[in-house]
């Protein structure tokens, strides 16, 4: 007698998410992520604290604060339309002075001996202009020819310099003291006929200058003026030689300037 048998079915397998969704209708695929996305919205608005949220209003408001005052910042600073900026710089503008003189003044040798006194011809050269209110400054140079006192030289010195003058005065015209600071060069050289124990003796250095003048002139800047003008000028040993020189110059100065085209009674 046979035993009968039995069989076993499976249970057909679950559909997975995937085929889930392809086997839906389209409008229920988008309500699924329609509502995924509402969850992790909802899950990355928990994890912002409140703090945070706080932190993040206040920066955007400093941030439009500080734009706002910088327009107004730029607004204010600026000028109207029309209207000139003011030049802070002083009226006479450029300036180009000649000076011719006299001056007298000592020296010392290669080996520091005293060389006597000197005396001859100066001529000065300066371009310039006044940066601001009675401050001028230039460069220039000065040239001094002559000879010794007692014959035995001819001297040459030559400088170039920066120099600064100031007027003492609240006028355009007035006392003014001057420096400068520079370098320059010379010698004395035995004049003809001198004996072979006078030497030579030529060296060069910085130097510094002072001065101190008088300006002359029309009331209103541009056009020329007259200046007496009393320096000293030392041109120190240097270069491994003790060849120095001291100038004492009284020499007038005639001036040029171009004038920045406001009148000054007092500034």
């Amino acid at each position: 007698m046979s035993t009968p048998q039995t069989h076993h079915t499976q249970p057909p397998p679950l559909p997975t998410a995937a085929e889930g969704a392809r086997g839906a209708s389209p409008c229920a695929a988008l309500d699924a992520t329609s509502r995924s996305s509402q969850r992790a919205s909802q899950r990355i608005s928990q994890r912002i604290s409140p703090r945070a949220s706080l932190c993040a209003s206040l920066c955007a408001s400093l941030c439009a604060s500080l734009c706002a005052s910088l327009c107004a910042s730029l607004l204010l600073a600026a000028p109207a339309r029309g209207e000139e900026l003011k030049d802070d710089r002083g009226s006479k503008g450029l300036q180009l002075t000649a000076a011719f003189g006299g001056y007298g003044g000592a020296g010392t040798g290669v080996s520091g001996e005293g060389l006597g006194l000197h005396r001859g011809t100066s001529a000065s050269l300066l371009i310039a202009e006044e940066v601001v209110p009675r401050l001028t400054i230039g460069l220039g140079s000065d040239s001094y020819f002559g000879g010794s006192a007692d014959g035995r030289y001819e001297v040459g010195v030559y400088s170039f310099s920066l120099e600064a003058r100031w007027r003492l005065s609240a006028h355009l015209r007035g006392l003014t003291v001057s420096g400068a600071l520079g370098i320059g060069g010379g010698g004395f050289k035995p004049a003809a006929g001198q004996p072979a124990s006078v030497e030579e003796a030529s060296g060069g250095g910085g130097l510094w200058k002072l001065g101190v003048g008088y300006e002359l002139g029309a009331s209103a800047p541009g056009g020329f003026s007259l200046t007496p003008r009393l320096t000293y000028q030392r041109l120190g040993a240097q270069m491994g030689s003790q060849v120095s020189a001291q100038l004492v110059a009284l020499a007038i100065e005639v001036s040029w300037e171009s004038g920045r085209g406001r009148s000054e009674g007092g500034e």
